[in-house]
C-alpha cells in the first residue's frame, strides 16, 4: 500500500514537471517565429536619452525609446541614461510597464 502511494505521487510529480516545459510552455511563449540577432545585424546607434530629457523633449524620448519585438506585444522602453557626465558614465535600462 505504501509503495503504491509513493509510486502514484512520483507519477503525478513526473507528469506535472514534464508538462511545464511541454504543453504549458505555449502559454508563456507565443508560437510566432523568433528573430535571432546574428553578428551581421546592425543594432544601430545607442540611444542616449538624457539630452532629450534635459531639453524637455519627454514625448520624443518616449517615442524613440519604444521597443518593438514581433511577435511579442508587451510594451517596453530602452536606452541609456547619463549618471555621471564628467566620466561619460551611462546606465542601460529596459523598462516593462506593469
Amino acid at each position: 500500500m505504501m509503495l503504491q502511494q509513493g509510486f502514484i505521487i512520483l507519477l503525478i510529480i513526473f507528469l506535472f514537471t514534464g508538462n511545464i516545459q511541454g504543453q504549458f510552455r505555449r502559454l508563456i511563449y507565443p508560437n510566432g517565429k523568433q528573430h535571432i540577432i546574428t553578428s551581421n545585424d546592425d543594432p544601430g546607434e545607442p540611444l542616449f536619452l538624457t539630452p532629450y530629457l534635459e531639453q524637455g523633449k519627454i514625448e520624443e524620448a518616449r517615442r524613440l525609446s519604444s521597443v518593438e519585438l514581433p511577435p511579442y506585444t508587451q510594451q517596453s522602453f530602452s536606452g541609456y541614461l547619463t549618471v555621471n557626465k564628467q566620466y561619460n558614465s551611462n546606465m542601460f535600462f529596459w523598462f516593462f510597464p506593469a
